[in-house]
């Protein structure tokens, strides 16, 4: 099920929209059908990986890649300016219990009574407290099935005889099968990490402390097991500074020549303060909604400009015109509509 707000939803109230739509559902939990699970909300669409890195090795299983990437997680976290780090690709572990019904027969062993005992010796559960009058004593006691071998070492009672699991039956660690979501780098079977950058934090400066990060914690990782970065944010951000700069200082400069040169001093002087006295403007008004120098917004400023600089160069070269034909300057300047002068 999926829950689209409309489009004139004030963006401060989506959480608060979320919480409600949080409280209605655990609501509603009690009513569906016992083993159902969830329902479960996923309300972080918004959060999009700045950095990704993914985790291979030519030797290493899943499990020992999780707990690598686990691990790089934690240090991760610790670096200022990120707010979540995501794994992909990870596989549950389960143990596989393999018999043969001849074998089980032979011994006059049914597998319902393999199904019992470990039925028996997995449903241990914490027994709680003792209360005595000097002192409280707690007691925690959980399953015994924590591995293979503990398995393997499960009793089987059947006919007044009792079995080791491991001698009638091949117990083997695995992972769930088949696999819910794979992750491959270079055909080899990777772990996915994401890094989600804070709200207002620097991403370039973001880029560097956890690439510093990453390779402090490499330092510690068995050998084998690499990482790769496939997608970085703050690379982007460093060529799009570079875009932004070249243009500054190439683009700004040629259109100043240009326009001082065909329009005249006083033209272009009158012509040119529109341009920072709109950018002033405009980074005021963005600032009170929110709204940072991105991509989007600086082309679209871009193309503001171009159009804001075109009609100031027309408006008054409108007002020359009009003046050269006997006009007075107020006259000129506030002329109905500014039409295009026809030499345009």
């Amino acid at each position: 099920m999926q829950v689209t707000f409309r489009d004139s939803t004030p963006p401060k109230d989506v959480p608060y929209l979320f919480y409600l739509l949080r409280k209605k559902l655990a609501d509603v939990q009690g009513q569906l059908p016992a083993g159902l699970l969830g329902p479960v909300v996923n309300d972080e669409f918004s959060d999009v990986d700045s950095i990704l890195y993914m985790m291979t090795s030519d030797g290493a299983d899943y499990a020992q890649l999780k707990k690598a990437a686990e691990g790089m997680r934690q240090r991760l976290l610790k670096v200022p300016g990120v707010t979540k780090v995501d794994l992909y690709g990870t596989q549950d572990e389960k143990i596989y219990v393999e018999f043969s019904h001849a074998k089980l027969a032979t011994l006059g062993i049914t597998p319902q009574a393999l199904f019992d005992s470990l039925a028996k010796q997995n449903n241990v559960v914490p027994a709680g407290t003792v209360e005595t009058s000097s002192q409280r004593v707690p007691l925690r006691v959980t399953g015994a099935l924590d591995g293979v071998k503990a398995v393997a070492e499960t009793p089987v009672e059947s006919n007044g005889r009792v079995f080791r699991l491991g001698d009638i039956a091949t117990v083997t660690h695995g992972f769930v099968d088949p696999p819910s979501f794979v992750v491959r780098q270079e055909g080899k079977p990777a772990i996915g990490i994401g890094v989600v950058t804070a709200k207002g934090a620097n991403i370039l400066e973001l880029g560097k402390d956890v690439a510093a990060a990453t390779a402090e914690f490499m330092k510690a990782v068995p050998q084998g097991i690499n990482v790769d970065r496939i997608a970085d944010q703050p690379e982007v951000g460093r060529a799009c500074r570079q875009r932004i700069r070249a243009f500054l200082h190439r683009g700004a400069g040629d259109r100043a020549v240009r326009l001082f040169r065909g329009t005249g001093w006083r033209t272009g002087i009158v012509v040119a303060l529109s341009v920072p006295l709109v950018l002033a403007i405009v980074f005021i008004v963005m600032n009170a909604m929110s709204l940072d120098l991105h991509r989007i917004t600086l082309g679209a400023l871009i193309i503001a400009l171009g159009l804001l600089v075109d009609d100031a160069i027309i408006a008054v070269e409108m007002m020359v015109v009009k003046m050269e034909q006997g006009w007075d300057r107020v006259r000129a300047a506030s002329l109905p509509g500014n039409p295009l002068p026809s030499r345009c």
